[in-house]
């Protein structure tokens, strides 16, 4: 071992006596690691649906157990309600979810657009007490900004409590 150490240090200071070698070193370490980042960099959208859109629905868990099902923004509603289990009287799996964060950047008018848009796309709510069935918890599908205005997040809760009930009354 102590061989092996004499003979890493005779050539590091052959390299380092070098400016040349110097150079190719710093750039033979220092490359590989800058186009990584420049092309995670790159194709990094954090709220695009690039890397997402050819997934139709994330499911967590097939657990026959789980009650609550998260859906981030990208997921369509309907087609999850439909893959879990969403006829009356089946399985009752409640989905939680799913309206894009950056809506509440919009004006309040889209905002409410967008919040019917999603409650629609769940399909007719189970009302029956008496059976079980699908049901919907509104949310938004993944945090909100701490820049967000509270009085958009009051438009989309006010919009979601009228048309959800008008849904139900409906139903």
């Amino acid at each position: 071992m102590k061989n092996i150490w004499n003979i890493f240090r005779a050539d590091w200071r052959r390299l380092t006596a070098s400016v040349v070698a110097v150079v190719v070193l710093l750039g033979l370490c220092l490359v590989p690691c800058l186009y990584a980042w420049f092309n995670i960099l790159s194709n990094w959208d954090p709220y695009g649906t690039a890397s997402t859109s050819r997934i139709s629905v994330a499911v967590a868990s097939e657990d026959a157990g789980c009650e609550v099902l998260g859906l981030d923004w990208t997921a369509n509603l309907g087609k999850a309600r439909a893959i879990v289990g969403g006829e009356v009287g089946g399985l009752g799996k409640a989905l939680q979810g799913n309206i894009d964060p950056n809506v509440l950047f919009a004006p309040p008018e889209q905002i409410a657009v967008q919040a019917r848009a999603v409650l629609d796309s769940f399909g007719k709510p189970h009302t029956d007490r008496a059976t079980t069935g699908p049901s919907h918890i509104f949310n938004l599908g993944h945090g909100i900004s701490q820049h967000t205005p509270p009085e958009h997040v009051a438009a989309l809760v006010e919009t979601v409590h009228n048309y959800s009930r008008q849904l139900r009354l409906s139903a």
